[in-house]
């Protein structure tokens, strides 16, 4: 519970006060004591951490004075670490277990580094102190570091000295708002115009048959305006996508062609550039290189080692993350919606497919336990099965009638199917690279955005990497995307660089209940 005292004004004057906190109204009253002093009171049970903007209006709704206070209402939970292997000598292996509440589908970055690279930014001051401010405020972090007794005293000493920049209330009593000069995001944004030989197609309905990287697709029904074109918007993908396309008229011509433009459009800048905090100076050759430098060139170089490795290996050898050939198969056959995590699958095409068979029906009963083959189908466990041919529902006779060479593979699902009706049994032909329908059709590829950089790990049980003679790594480990559950904990390892000692870790999230989960602290034997 907050209260707000007020002092100084004039008696039986009626004032107003108005706080908000996180672009939300949290208390309007009327202050009408006949006092010099009143007090309004605030509960705090269902806010969250952040600034709150207390402002006091006289009767003619005129801003009198205005007061900015740090509302500490919730705290964020912290994870709860087990360290199973803490070697922090010289390129010492380190192996730690990282447990929390939260479900599944929540994820938590972790950051382990030099105990010197203290972040001057968090995502706690970052969301509760920052983003309302307009001024720069040195080192925000600092007032969210629990090693820091006297935080609370030094923030509210901060915010009396701070003006809120957001908007002003005169302004907003006048309906004189801020002009939006930058629209909502519409993420990648595409132009296609359609073609049928030399003719563009007006209001045409077209299909387009979306392949994304990850085996996923999406069917999207567009109509071409007068010109002929129309318009993706919302796009969110990396890499890139594959677009088939087709007029939806039984009737359409055989040489239609889709041309495609990017439609996000960039302002140019035309502005001064701001003054770098840095300028250049002649460098003698007796100058040594600063200590961060020289650790930034060593992971550097580290991290072209493990570029140029990778590249040989995919280039003369095989990836280093190469699937089994049948799950390659099984991806290009099976759509999303009919996978699941408890399904066998049978591969026609890597191993020798069984010849001598009299139906398929009867050879996938004697490979899976339970199965058992009737005159017109499958039973599973006094359950009948459903049969599906190519995804497609199909009965029994239909099923056995097809030969055994024209089987790609066949997959038996008996739990959690997705789309599928379970249990059942999958049969897949020989239809060519069938994994979408659509193939054959005219289609276009679709840069999207460039997938994140990844973090380059260093494994000193790899006999590839006791080749690096000289490890100053300030950043020993960074890992933005650690799932985490309750029934299997997370393990966190790395292994320190050559110059050994205490480290820093930092660990970020969101817990299961939506609040944040936050642990920064120096790690020492």
């Amino acid at each position: 519970m907050c209260q707000i005292i007020v002092k100084g004004k004039p008696n039986n004057s009626k004032y107003k006060l108005i706080a908000h906190l996180q672009n939300q109204l949290i208390y309007s009253g009327k202050l009408g004591s006949s006092d010099s002093s009143a007090m309004a009171t605030i509960p705090l049970d269902s806010l969250d951490n952040g600034i709150i903007h207390l402002t006091l209006f006289n009767e003619k709704e005129q801003v009198v004075a205005e007061r900015l206070a740090f509302v500490n209402a919730q705290t964020f939970s912290s994870p709860t670490i087990r360290y199973d292997t803490l070697s922090l000598g010289k390129r010492g292996y380190n192996h730690w277990v990282l447990q929390t509440d939260s479900a599944d589908k929540y994820n938590y970055g972790i950051l382990i580094t030099d105990p010197s690279l203290r972040p001057t930014e968090t995502i706690l001051s970052r969301l509760w102190l920052t983003a309302d401010l307009g001024d720069d405020i040195i080192e925000p972090s600092w007032y969210f570091n629990s090693e820091n007794n006297n935080r609370q005293q030094a923030l509210d000493a901060l915010l009396m000295t701070e003006r809120w920049n957001r908007f002003s209330w005169s302004q907003v009593l006048r309906n004189s708002f801020p002009k939006i000069i930058h629209q909502t995001d519409r993420y990648l944004s595409f132009i296609g115009t359609v073609f049928a030989g030399r003719r563009m197609q007006l209001n045409k309905e077209v299909n387009l048959f979306i392949q994304y990287t990850d085996s996923a697709y999406e069917l999207r029904q567009v109509m071409t305006d007068s010109s002929g074109a129309f318009v993706l918007n919302d796009m969110i993908f990396t890499d890139s996508i594959k677009v088939y396309y087709q007029l939806n008229s039984k009737k359409a011509p055989s040489l239609t062609k889709a041309f495609f433009e990017d439609n996000n459009r960039f302002e140019k800048y035309e502005y001064a550039f701001p003054a770098a905090a840095y300028t250049l100076a002649t460098r003698s050759e007796k100058d040594t290189l600063p200590f961060y430098v020289q650790n930034r060139l060593s992971s550097i170089e580290i991290d072209r080692m493990i570029d140029k490795r990778e590249k040989k290996l995919e280039t003369v050898f095989v990836r280093t993350k190469q699937r089994r050939k049948t799950d390659e198969l099984n991806d290009k056959l099976s759509s999303p919606g009919f996978r699941s995590f408890d399904e066998t699958v049978f591969d026609f095409v890597n191993d020798d497919p069984p010849y001598g068979s009299q139906n398929v029906l009867n050879w996938i009963s004697s490979r899976v336990a339970g199965l058992q083959s009737t005159f017109n189908g499958l039973i599973s466990r006094g359950q009948v099965v459903n049969i599906y041919v190519d995804e497609m529902m199909a009965d029994g006779f239909f099923a056995a009638s097809i030969p055994i060479q024209d089987i790609a593979m066949i997959k038996f699902i008996r739990n959690g199917g997705g789309v599928v009706q379970v249990p059942a049994v999958l049969i897949y032909t020989r239809r060519g690279d069938r994994k979408f329908p659509f193939y054959g059709l005219p289609n276009t590829v679709l840069k999207g955005y460039q997938r994140p950089e990844r973090f380059n790990e260093v494994n000193y049980s790899d006999h590839f990497f006791k080749s690096i003679t000289n490890d100053q790594r300030p950043v020993l480990l960074w890992n933005t995307f650690t799932g985490i559950r309750p029934d299997a904990p997370s393990d966190i390892r790395f292994y320190h660089n050559d110059k050994g000692g205490p480290v820093r870790m930092i660990i970020t999230g969101v817990n299961s209940k939506g609040a944040l989960v936050y642990e920064e602290k120096v790690i020492s034997n």
